[in-house]
C-alpha cells in the first residue's frame, strides 16, 4: 500500500495497521518481524512525487549478551575491547534497517550501529532522541544523558515513547549531520518505543526526507501497541535471532526471563501467558485509538465553532452528515476490536474454566481461576460498554420492574470502598445523604445498565469533589414519570463543558478518567425512553437528574438462577473449525473428556477438504477466517448426503450476516466469550430427538 505521508489520516494508520499484522502472519523470529516492519513503513510512506518519504528506518531493541547470536557477540567484543563481558549485561541491539542504501538493508553490514552497550555512558549521548524516549517509559540508566523533553509527544504515556525533531538539520540531538543528513536531504526525524513485560525494550527511528508536523508524528501513536502486539511472542518465547539456535530456544522454551515469570505466576501453558499479553496489548491498541480520536475530534470540533459562525443552514446540515459519518466509521472499528477481544476473553476463560474443573478442588487453584473468570466478565463488560457506543435500538426483552431508589442504594453500597474506606485512609472524607430517597412507583429497564449510570454519575461526582464534599440522593413522582437528582458539591463545570457534557469524545477527568461516561449513559437513558440533565456552575457542584417512565404493567420476572447444564449427548463427531488454535484447543478439550471424537482444523478450505472425505454429526466454526470463511463452509454442508449440525460461534457482535438464508442454515449461534453451560444447553436441544430415539 502506499500512503502520502503529509496527509497521513487517523483512518489510514488504522489501514497501515491492518496491513502490518496481515504482512507479519508466519513469521517465526523477531529480527524477521523487525525487518519487516521497517520495510513496509519505508514502501508506504511516500511524498507527493511518490518516492519512499523514509531516507532510512531502523529497529532496535535491548538483549541481553547471552542471548545475542555469536556475529553479533564478536562485533561487541572487537569493538569494545572486552574479553570478558557480562552474561546479563544489556545491548542495544539493531534488529531491522531499511534504507536507501542497499546496504543498509541488512544489519549485518552495519559497521558502528549494529549493538552497544547501553551501559556505555556515550551510547545514548549518541542518541539523546532515545535518552527521552526510554526517560518516558521508565527505563533508568545510571550512564544517561541529559533528557530532552521537548522532543516528546505524549509526555503522559508512561508505556509507550515518541519523539520527534522537526528541523534534523543542524539540529544537536541528531548525529552524523555531515555523513548523513546533510548528503541525504533529512528534514525530519520521529520514532517511538516502548518496554515489554521482560523489562526489556525496544524503538523504532524514521529519518525522513520531508518536514513532518507534530500532528502527523501524533497519528504514529497509534502504531506503537501493535508494534508491541506483532514482536510479543517472540520476545516472550525468546525466538529474537534468525538464526537455527534461536528457532530451536522459541519452539521448545520460554526465553529465561520468560521462565523467570512462569515461576511466578500459576500458569500451566505459555501459551495461555502469551494471550494474556497480547490481551494488553490489544487494550493498549483500543486506548491509543481512542486517545487519538479524542485529539483530532477536539481539533475538529474547534474548527467547526469557527465555520458555524459562516456557514449557511445548508452548511451546518453538511456538518451533520458529516459527524454521522465518523461515528460510523467509529461503529466500525470498534465492530473489529471487539472481535478481536472477544477471541482473545474465549481464549482466556475457556482454558480457566478446564484448569478449575480439572483442578477445582485445590482451593488456591479454584480461588485463582475464579478470579481469571470474573476478570473476564469485567473484560466482556467493556467491551459491551464499546457495543453500546455506536448501537440505538431497543432490546426490550432484557427490561424488568426495577426499583429505583433500591437500585442507588444497591450502588453506593457496592462504591463504598471509593467513598470511606480508600478515599478516608488518605484523609478526604464525604458525605453520603440519602434522606431523600423516597418510596416509588417501579420503572421498566436493565438493571445492570441502570446501575451503570448511576455509578458513573457517583464516579464523576466523586472526581469533581478530590478534597471531600456532600454526596446527596433524592427521588420523585411526577405525571407518571419517577426522577433521580444526584447532586455534589464539587468544581462544577463551565457552561462550554456543561453544553458538550454528551458528547462521546469529551472528558474533563483526564488522566484520571478512562470509560466511555456520559455519552454512554445519554444512550442508556434514551433507550429507556427516558432524559437526563445536568445543571452545573464553576464553584457550586453538579446536579444530575434522570427521568424514566413509571412501568405500568409489571411483568413476571423468573427470580430463580438459571441452571447449570452439563452435556447429556455422548459419542458425537465433531469438527471444530477456527483460525484461532488456542479456541480449538481448548473446545476439543472439553469436548473430549466428555467422550465425543474431536477433529480440530484452522482454515475453511482444509474443513471443506475434509467434510468431502469424513463424516461428522456437529460441526462448530468460526465466522471470520482468512481466505475461505465461515460462511463458505456452512453453505458448503448443504451439498453433502448426510448433512451434519451446525453451529456458528464469533466474535462479531453485530448482524453482519443473515442466518435466516437458505444457503446459510446454522442451527444455534454461540458469541465469544462463551461459557460451556451454554454450549452443552445448545446440543442437548439439538440432540434430544437423537437421544430419545437410539
Amino acid at each position: 500500500m502506499k500512503i502520502n505521508i503529509r496527509r497521513l489520516t487517523l483512518t489510514k494508520v488504522f489501514e497501515l495497521s491492518q496491513f502490518i499484522k496481515e504482512s507479519c502472519k508466519g513469521i517465526t523470529t523477531l529480527e524477521d518481524a523487525a525487518q519487516e516492519l521497517v520495510a513496509i513503513l519505508c514502501k508506504s510512506l511516500v511524498t507527493d512525487s511518490g518516492e519512499s518519504a523514509v531516507v532510512l528506518n531502523r529497529f532496535f531493541k535491548s538483549c541481553s549478551y547471552v542471548d545475542l547470536p555469536h556475529d553479533i557477540q564478536e562485533y561487541i567484543k572487537q569493538k569494545e575491547g572486552r574479553d570478558v563481558i557480562s552474561q546479563q549485561e544489556k545491548f542495544l541491539t539493531l534488529l531491522g534497517t531499511w534504507g536507501d542504501e542497499e546496504d543498509w538493508k541488512h544489519r549485518e553490514a552495519s559497521m558502528n550501529y549494529k549493538a552497544f552497550s547501553l551501559n556505555d555512558k556515550n551510547v545514548l549521548y549518541q542518541f539523546p532522541m532515545l535518552s527521552a524516549v526510554f526517560n518516558q517509559i521508565g527505563f533508568k540508566i545510571s550512564t544517561m544523558s541529559t533528557v530532552h523533553k521537548s522532543i516528546i509527544i505524549d509526555k503522559q504515556d508512561s508505556d509507550y515513547g515518541v519523539f520527534y525533531v522537526n528541523y534534523a538539520k543542524d539540529s544537536k540531538l541528531i548525529p552524523r549531520q555531515s555523513e548523513f543528513v546533510v548528503p541525504y536531504g533529512v528534514k525530519s526525524v520521529f520514532g517511538f518505543g516502548g518496554h515489554y513485560v521482560s523489562n526489556n525494550i525496544y524503538s523504532v527511528i524514521l529519518f525522513c526526507r520531508e518536514h513532518i508536523s507534530e500532528d502527523i508524528v501524533r497519528l504514529f501513536l497509534s502504531l506503537n501497541p501493535v508494534i508491541k502486539l506483532l514482536t510479543l511472542k517472540h520476545e516472550i518465547t525468546g525466538c529474537i535471532f534468525n538464526t537455527e539456535v534461536s528457532r530451536k530456544i522459541g519452539k521448545s522454551l520460554p526465553s529465561e526471563t520468560c521462565a523467570e515469570m512462569k515461576d511466578s505466576y500459576p500458569i500451566q501453558n505459555i501459551e495461555y501467558f502469551i494471550k494474556c499479553q497480547e490481551a494488553l496489548a490489544i487494550t493498549d491498541e483500543v486506548k491509543k485509538a481512542n486517545e487519538a480520536l479524542v485529539v483530532v475530534t477536539n481539533e475538529l470540533k474547534e474548527k467547526n465553532r469557527e465555520l458555524i459562525k459562516e456557514i449557511t443552514a445548508r452548511k451546518q446540515m453538511e456538518e451533520a452528515l458529516i459527524q454521522s459519518e465518523k461515528l460510523k466509521s467509529m461503529g466500525v472499528m470498534t465492530a473489529g476490536i471487539s472481535h478481536e477481544f472477544n477471541n482473545i476473553l474465549a481464549i482466556i476463560k475457556g482454558f480457566a474454566f478446564l484448569l478449575n474443573q480439572k483442578y477445582g478442588d485445590i482451593k488456591e487453584v479454584n480461588d485463582k481461576t475464579n478470579a481469571i473468570l470474573k476478570s473476564v466478565a469485567d473484560g466482556t463488560g467493556i467491551v459491551s460498554r464499546m457495543q453500546d457506543f455506536t448501537r440505538s435500538e431497543v432490546d426490550r426483552t432484557e427490561f424488568e420492574p426495577v426499583d429505583i431508589s433500591d437500585l442507588v442504594e444497591q450502588v453506593i453500597e457496592f462504591s463504598m470502598p471509593r467513598w470511606k474506606t480508600i478515599s478516608e485512609a488518605n484523609g478526604v472524607f464525604y458525605k453520603i445523604d440519602k434522606k431523600g430517597l423516597k418510596t416509588v412507583p417501579v420503572v421498566e429497564g436493565n438493571k445492570t445498565e441502570l446501575r451503570q449510570v448511576i455509578l458513573n454519575i457517583i464516579n464523576n461526582s466523586l472526581d469533581a469533589m478530590a478534597e471531600g464534599g456532600n454526596l446527596s440522593f433524592r427521588t420523585w413522582l411526577n405525571d407518571d414519570k419517577v426522577f433521580l437528582s444526584i447532586t455534589d458539591t464539587g468544581e462544577g463545570m463551565s457552561k462550554e463543558i456543561r453544553n458538550n457534557i454528551f458528547d462521546p469524545f469529551l472528558t474533563t477527568r483526564m488522566p484520571k478518567g478512562a470509560g466511555l461516561g456520559m455519552s454512554v449513559s445519554y444512550g442508556i437513558i434514551k433507550r429507556h425512553s427516558g432524559e437526563i440533565f445536568v445543571k452545573s456552575e464553576v464553584g457550586k457542584g453538579t446536579s444530575t437528574t434522570i427521568q424514566l417512565p413509571i412501568c405500568k404493567a409489571p411483568k413476571y420476572i423468573d427470580t430463580k438462577p438459571k441452571p447449570i447444564h452439563k452435556l447429556e449427548v455422548t459419542k458425537l463427531h465433531i469438527l471444530i473449525v477456527d483460525d484461532e488454535k488456542a479456541v480449538g484447543e481448548f473446545l476439543g478439550e472439553y469436548f473430549s473428556q466428555e467422550g465425543h471424537t474431536v477433529k480440530n482444523v484452522y482454515r475453511g478450505k482444509d474443513a471443506i477438504k475434509l467434510l468431502h472425505s469424513e463424516s461428522f454429526d456437529l460441526v462448530l466454526c468460526d465466522l471470520v477466517m482468512p481466505e475461505v470463511g465461515g460462511r463458505e463452509v456452512i453453505k458448503m454442508l448443504n451439498t453433502l448426503e448426510k448433512r451434519p449440525k451446525a453451529g456458528l460461534i464469533t466474535g462479531w457482535f453485530n448482524n453482519i450476516y443473515n442466518t435466516n438464508s437458505e444457503d446459510f442454515n446454522v442451527d444455534f449461534i454461540l458469541k465469544k466469550p462463551f461459557d460451556f453451560s451454554e454450549i452443552s444447553k445448545q446440543i442437548n436441544n439439538l440432540f434430544s430427538v437423537t437421544n430419545k430415539n437410539p
